[in-house]
């Protein structure tokens, strides 16, 4: 069974999730080519550790760059309205810079960057900051990616028959 909003969904593709958080992220991108593309663009999936360790290093690499850029600017005064773009530049490049993953997710959208944000807190030990105001906006693509989300998510408390009973009503929604 696929999600309606995502034709690219593979027909193999399970529409009950792993419970393990690497396979139920693996889940997510085979069903939802939208994210599947957005991590391409900050991670190399088929190298290194798993793209979901290389996706949560990616932002907290953002968080340590942006917080260096904050003590930046307190310490390092801008150029200044009338200065040239020689100065402007100087003063740029004098100032901390981002790891590659970490500009992939500056230069995406603010849409981009919460869907990225989103998929980066399904890993199993590390945090990643995301609020319910990350859900603002979304098209029909982020709703459906959503939805399946919240299946994970409610994948891991399935034993409790609360948990089961949320859970059936999510997959009774992507069938």
């Amino acid at each position: 069974m696929t999600t309606p909003t995502t034709s690219t969904t593979p027909p193999t593709t399970p529409s009950v999730p792993p419970s393990d958080p690497y396979a139920a992220a693996d889940w997510l991108l085979a069903r939802h080519e939208w994210p599947r593309d957005l991590v391409a663009r900050v991670v190399l999936p088929d190298e290194g550790p798993h793209w979901l360790d290389q996706l949560v290093d990616a932002h907290a690499d953002l968080a340590t760059f942006t917080a260096a850029w904050a003590r930046y600017e307190d310490t390092h005064r801008e150029p200044g309205t009338r200065a040239t773009d020689a100065e402007w530049d100087a003063w740029e490049a004098a100032g901390p810079r981002p790891a590659p993953a970490a500009r992939m997710l500056m230069v995406m959208s603010s849409g981009e960057a919460r869907m990225c944000r989103l998929l980066a807190t399904l890993h199993p030990t590390e945090r990643t900051a995301w609020c319910l105001g990350d859900l603002d906006g979304l098209d029909h693509r982020g709703v459906a990616f959503v939805v399946d989300w919240t299946a994970v998510a409610l994948a891991g408390v399935a034993w409790d028959p609360a948990g089961a009973r949320a859970l059936a009503a999510v997959r009774a929604v992507t069938r």
